[in-house]
């Protein structure tokens, strides 16, 4: 499974297998980013977030 996602963190290409992705919502979850940036507000309990959540938090998309 690869997970297409080209927002904060992201590689050059937006395809990210499932580690690499991880690993861009972790650079994304260090940014200081102005709320009003974000498409929603990250709820209280985003750091136990699963995969899924992550991919339908960020906009991201699985590419088969």
């Amino acid at each position: 499974m690869f997970i297409y996602y080209t927002g904060i963190g992201a590689n050059s290409t937006g395809i990210h297998n499932e580690d690499e992705f991880m690993h861009a919502m972790r650079v994304f979850r260090k940014q200081d980013l102005d709320p009003d940036q974000l498409l929603w507000k990250l709820p209280d309990d985003f750091d136990k977030f699963t995969l899924k959540e992550w991919i339908e938090y960020s906009g991201a998309e699985i590419c088969l």
